[in-house]
């Protein structure tokens, strides 16, 4: 059975991109476990993003 979890939440920067956010937070997750599929809020999906996490995947 497939459980989502939360890995990280972190600050949002003012001015900060949500590709940038999303970085941020694979960067962190990466580094305890192995992320595949990745899924996020609906409000991340944009071309900026998807590129960001097929770069850190």
């Amino acid at each position: 059975m497939d459980v989502p979890l939360v890995l990280d939440a972190i600050l949002r920067v003012r001015g900060q991109s949500k590709d940038e956010i999303v970085e941020e937070l694979l960067i962190h997750a990466t580094e305890m476990v192995n992320l595949n599929p990745v899924m996020m809020d609906r409000e991340f999906d944009s071309d900026p993003v998807r590129r960001t996490v097929s770069a850190r995947i």
